[in-house]
């Protein structure tokens, strides 16, 4: 048994990636360097500020009763 043709001239063209964060870094390198530049400076974080949010979270969740 053969796929028909319209089969054959339907398939799905797009990228399968193992997790968003690779398709982000793929989507960035597509991107000018002012935008690189924009995105790494809004989305890059110290330790510090990442110890800081977690530990908010810890705070607000034992806050919250269930």
């Amino acid at each position: 048994m053969t796929p028909s043709t319209t089969t054959q001239n339907h398939l799905p063209k797009e990228m399968n990636y193992l997790s968003e964060q690779e398709e982000l870094g793929y989507w960035l390198l597509s991107q000018s360097q002012q935008v690189r530049d924009d995105f790494k400076k809004d989305f890059t974080f110290s330790g510090k500020e990442i110890k800081e949010f977690v530990d908010s979270l810890k705070i607000n969740s034992q806050s919250i009763k269930f």
